[in-house]
């Protein structure tokens, strides 16, 4: 396990100011795993950020702020996303207390 850095004790620090904190973060971590499997989908099949931002009515600069910021992003720009590379985002409901066991993503190989 790697060393604690700045960001583990920043939060530790948010999440001793709000017990909720944590739960938070994990929401996050989970949107940030989905956006990169989605980027890296994009990569494996050559795909440019304008040739997704074009499919998506979008710009590059969005695409670009999409795979690297992880933003709160809408579900419809994820779908337009995954739909741009050729998948579509499927959605689960998992109990709370089972989620940490749980994969935040799967990616099914496409078919050739």
């Amino acid at each position: 396990m790697p060393e604690p850095d700045f960001v583990d004790a920043m939060i530790a620090k948010l999440s001793a100011d709000d017990p909720g904190f944590p739960k938070l973060v994990e929401i996050a971590r989970r949107r940030r795993e989905l956006l990169l499997a989605l980027a890296d989908q994009r990569d494996r099949q050559g795909l440019t950020q304008a040739a997704v931002a074009e499919a998506m009515a979008s710009s590059e600069a969005s695409v670009e702020e999409l795979e690297s910021e992880a933003p709160d992003v809408a579900l419809s720009t994820l779908d337009r996303y995954a739909d741009a590379v050729g998948y579509a985002v499927q959605y689960h409901l998992i109990p709370l207390a089972d989620a940490a066991g749980e994969p935040a993503v799967v990616v099914r190989p496409g078919r050739d």
